[in-house]
């Protein structure tokens, strides 16, 4: 062909420049995957080697020098083949998995006529050489292999990618991980080829297109097409694939289709057989020669069984591969993903831990809850972020699993993560790992030293657990020495690591400082044996990233955690369903849930609340799940709001104050913040015994759980997804934000009562009403700095009560001043009591009548104070009009009074005669004549 022609010609070449394309130095040549041959290249820039790299080439135009043998078509088909190669490239650069060869970048030669894309250069064993020298793999070795792979197209497919060239010779042992090389970009597919391109041991091979032949070690294809139509007439033509023979879809050589995801999990099933039987399926097929069988390779024939030719094999091995291997691509199992679960499983009862899937009665789902160790087999959709972790995990000390709320963070660590690195696949030095999950809390110190001790060949004595005196570096220290002392990994899992700054309060700070040590510990050193997982909210990620060392081991080791789109909820579901022997009703009923997936399939926690409510509506007698179901539970958006919302109407109709306590019980759930909290079971029911039976409902109606910390809502999907409840916690969204500014000054009142000054006014009244009941709590510490802010407010408000009726009453003050002055006149009147014996009769008069008028004016003034503070108290507006009321009384009785004191005291002395100015007549002022007028 043309394009092999002018990749010769360029190859041909001797000069350094020739064999230079962009930065790549092409080396030497490492084999052919699919139509573009592979070479071994220096990345050079300048005088400066970065890497080795292995650049795979592809020509679009021929060289200079060449000749214009290429038609008008010829061009046309090169450009678009270009544009094909270019985006195949741009998307596998992206993708990264660590079984997946890692590509670099791109390249064109001056010319521009080559392309190079580059990737990772591996120096490893292919798997076609290991089965070359050993005739065939061990089970145990296939099965670890085949997850690796299944994964790897997993992500690959994920990206909207095909390999199209899955086969030994691109299976490579490196460092002991099996790793997909070479893919094959997609050529460009034409109906009018005259000449088909054909691979034999990794060799072009150019065939004419009727031309049929077995020759031993090589495969011809007949191009003619079956009778197959399409659109009612007979399809015509041959369609060009990349691939190896033998490996290529049946349907893509038989029917002219193109290639799909079957595609690639065909190949993966020819791997398998190869590995365990050590030749190529259509070879034991075609005998003792060394041909490969043509009716296998189009598909006219089935693969030979495979428990026939090996013994020993598991039947659920041999049933798995069978399906690969089926000619029809429907037939095959949906999903790469679900084969690396599926081959997991099958490891696991072949080495003698045979896991039985949980009751039919609890399903493949798991509602608002998460999936744990035991739902290992029934968790699909992540094998590749678990391949991801495992391999962050080898390399690091601490791996953080950050996502949004509901991205599936939790199930990621506890049921794909953690029982694989349980099963050994951190590492070959310590073949048993062991576990300890646990949350923070609101003492993290705690809850993180109970779990290590509880471990089997606990690292330190359970006193130091009791008093926290034990420091984290002698934590690490002690899993050191116990990793290398028992040959057993120790892995500490702490979930909602957001916890350390949503429930950690000041008074655990000393709690939060020691985790916070021991993480960053644990990620700057990478101790044999030693590890440590992490799972946090992306968008709680700020304030961890602030505390002190812990962003930068969080950073390090961070693992993306993306909640899984439509395409792949539809196959998880499809999976799922099948490992209990249900599927849908029709293929109408599974286009419509895929619809109703659109767009709800980000928010995964209500994704599983509806599928486990639509298995729940199963038909058990058919073995299905049916339309029916799905209208009952109303759909898949609206079946958690729809359950919550039955819930509360049902607690609402059964208590007397049912709604009422409901809405306090989920708030008391919920932090400040908005986020969930972790409540003490009897600080929730406060020894109530209708707040009790709403708890267990809401338990039973899986809205919340219980666990060991206390009460907790089911999943934050809950605040997000239901519409009341998230009324609700925006409703008191304020006051809670006071209740912690309350409880903050409360603590630095405690540890500095003269240095804080007491709350007043309308914050105090808030605060105080907050504190007088409701959904939130206040401690006791806040509640006494209340009282105090209150006993200073009461002072307060006495003297601007004196203050004020003082400005009201003005001649009550100058009676009071007058009273003083006639009880000295009076004491001066009995000294001249003998002189001015009729003065002293009116005199004692005037003293009696002032002290009657002063003493009902003291009393009314001492009501007024009274009153002035049960004002200040009053909340009801009835209450507050009659204190009013009645002291608008007592004010006009104490201003009567002022009016006695006055009539009754004596006439006011005549003042002094006033100083005459000077005047007209009084003393001139002399002057200085100085001439002027």
């Amino acid at each position: 062909m043309q394009l092999s022609t002018a990749l010769k010609h360029l190859l041909e070449q001797k000069s350094e420049v020739a064999r230079r394309v962009g930065p790549f130095h092409l080396v030497r040549p490492l084999g052919r995957g699919g139509q573009a041959p592979v070479w071994l290249a220096r990345e050079v820039y300048g005088d400066t080697e970065l890497r080795l790299a292995a650049v795979k080439l592809f020509a679009f135009a021929p060289p200079p020098g060449t000749g214009s043998g290429w038609s008008r078509t010829d061009k046309t088909g090169s450009l678009r083949h270009r544009a094909n190669v270019v985006e195949e490239a741009k998307a596998l650069c992206r993708v990264e998995h660590p079984s997946i060869v890692r590509f670099y970048s791109m390249a064109s030669d001056e010319s521009g006529s080559v392309l190079a894309v580059a990737m990772e250069y591996l120096a490893g064993t292919s798997l076609d050489t290991r089965i070359g020298e050993r005739g065939a793999l061990d089970l145990d070795e296939t099965l670890a292999l085949g997850a690796s792979i299944a994964s790897a197209l997993s992500t690959v497919h994920r990206a909207g990618l095909i390999h199209r060239d899955v086969k030994p010779a691109n299976i490579v042992d490196s460092a002991g991980t099996f790793k997909l090389i070479d893919f094959g970009i997609a050529w460009e597919e034409t109906n009018e080829p005259k000449i088909v391109p054909v691979l034999v041991d990794d060799l072009p091979l150019e065939v004419s297109s009727d031309e049929k032949s077995n020759i031993p070690g090589a495969v011809t294809f007949h191009e003619e097409v079956s009778n197959r139509t399409t659109g009612g007439s007979p399809q015509s033509g041959p369609r060009l694939h990349t691939g190896t023979p033998g490996y290529v879809d049946p349907a893509c050589v038989r029917y002219g289709e193109p290639t799909t995801f079957a595609s690639d999990i065909y190949a993966l099933g020819v791997v398998l057989f190869e590995c365990v039987v050590g030749r190529h399926p259509a070879a034991v097929a075609a005998g003792a020669g060394e041909g490969l069988r043509y009716q296998v390779l189009i598909g006219q024939e089935r693969s030979p069984d495979l428990s026939s030719l090996v013994e020993g094999l598991p039947a659920s091995f041999t049933k798995l591969v069978a399906a690969m291997l089926d000619p029809d691509p429907k037939a095959r199992p949906r999903s790469a993903d679900w084969i690396a679960v599926e081959l997991e499983r099958i490891r696991g009862e072949a080495s003698g831990a045979k896991r039985e899937l949980p009751p039919e009665s609890i399903g493949p789902f798991r509602g608002l809850g998460r999936f744990e160790q035991e739902d290992r087999d029934l968790y699909f959709g992540r094998s590749s972020e678990i391949a991801a972790g495992l391999e962050l995990l080898r390399a690091n000390g601490l791996v953080s699993l950050v996502g949004l709320s509901g991205s599936g963070k939790s199930s990621l660590a506890r049921a794909g993560i953690v029982p694989r690195a349980r099963d050994g696949a951190l590492g070959r030095g310590f073949e048993e790992w062991d576990v300890a999950i646990v949350s923070p809390g609101r003492d993290p110190r705690a809850v993180i030293l109970r779990a290590l001790a509880e471990l089997p060949s606990p690292p330190f004595e359970s006193g130091n657990v009791a008093d926290g005196s034990i420091e984290p570096a002698d934590v690490v220290a002690a899993l050191a020495a116990r990793a290398q002392s028992s040959s057993r990994g120790a892995l500490l899992v702490i979930d909602q690591l957001e916890e350390l700054v949503t429930l950690v309060g000041e008074e655990s700070e000393a709690s939060r400082l020691w985790t916070v040590e021991l993480l960053v510990a644990l990620g700057q050193a990478t101790l044999p044996g030693v590890r440590a997982l992490v799972t946090a909210r992306r968008d709680l990620l700020d304030p961890l990233l602030a505390l002190r060392g812990l962003g930068k081991v969080v950073v390090r080791g961070t693992l993306l955690v993306e909640p899984m789109n439509d395409a792949t909820w539809g196959d998880v579901l499809q999976q799922a369903l099948a490992c209990y022997g249900y599927q849908l009703e029709d293929d109408a009923l599974a286009a419509e849930l895929t619809e109703q997936l659109r767009g709800t399939a980000g928010a995964m926690p209500l994704v599983q609340f509806a599928l486990t409510e639509l298995w729940n509506k199963r038909d058990v007698a058919s073995k299905q799940i049916t339309r029916a179901g799905l209208a009952a539970i109303g759909g898949i958006a609206g079946s958690l709001e729809r359950h919550a919302e039955a819930t509360v109407k049902v607690l609402a109709e059964a208590h007397p104050a049912g709604g009422e306590r409901v809405r306090e019980i989920l708030l008391a759930l919920t932090t400040p913040q908005g986020t969930r909290e972790t409540v003490p079971i009897g600080d929730l029911t406060r020894g109530d015994p209708e707040r009790s039976a709403i708890v267990k409902a809401l338990e039973d109606a899986r809205l919340v759980v219980r666990g060991d910390g206390g009460v907790t809502l089911a999943h934050d999907a809950l605040l997000s997804q239901w519409q009341r409840l998230r009324g609700w916690v925006a409703d008191v969204r304020e006051q809670r934000l006071l209740a912690a500014e309350v409880e903050r000054d409360a603590g630095r009142w405690a540890a500095d009562p003269e240095g804080v000054a007491p709350w007043r006014s309308r914050r105090l009244a808030s605060a105080e009403e907050l504190a007088a009941g409701g959904p939130i709590r206040l401690s006791d510490r806040a509640k006494g700095f209340l009282r105090a802010g209150r006993r200073a407010e009461r002072r307060g408000r006495v003297l601007v009560a004196a203050v004020a009726l003082v400005v009201v009453g003005l001649g009550s003050a100058l009676g009071v001043g007058y009273v003083r002055s006639v009880r000295a006149d009076e004491a001066a009147a009995q000294e001249r009591a003998t002189l001015e014996a009729s003065k002293a009769q009116l005199e004692q008069s005037r003293r009696v009548e002032l002290e009657k008028a002063q003493a009902e004016l003291d009393g009314r003034q001492e009501k007024i104070d009274q009153l002035v503070l049960q004002l200040s108290r009053a909340t009801d507006p009835k209450a507050i009009e009659e204190v009013q009321r009645r002291m608008k009384e007592e004010q006009e009785a104490a201003h009567k009074a002022q009016k006695r004191i006055a009539a009754a005291r004596p006439p006011a002395a005549p003042p002094p005669p006033a100083a005459t100015p000077a005047g007209p007549t009084g003393p001139k002022i002399q002057r200085e004549d100085d001439g002027s007028p």
